[in-house]
């Protein structure tokens, strides 16, 4: 969602100004710190993989999904997704 456009936007720009370069974005690679609001409460610097982040960003548009929905949105396995969403069930 906003990730992608942020992404594409940083692709066009670094494109313009770096000609003929091009950005090739690795996407299941590094980290992405966030602050988040729970129930009123902000928990900063919360640190977790891009595919956790995506997850969180999904629930911040739509605060309920089945896990069907949610993986094709995503582009990804039901178990796949599965597995990446145990990281937030665990937390609570």
């Amino acid at each position: 969602p906003t990730v992608e456009r942020s992404l594409s936007r940083f692709e066009r720009l670094y494109a313009h100004h770096k000609s003929p370069r091009k950005l090739v974005w690795k996407r299941s690679l590094g980290a992405v710190k966030l602050d988040l609001e729970i129930g009123g409460v902000t928990v900063c610097d919360v640190v977790c993989t891009p595919a956790q982040a995506t997850i969180l960003l999904h629930f911040a548009d739509e605060g309920r999904w089945a896990l069907r929905q949610l993986a094709e949105k995503m582009g990804v396995d039901a178990t796949a997704l599965r597995r990446k969403m145990s990281h937030w069930l665990s937390r609570g």
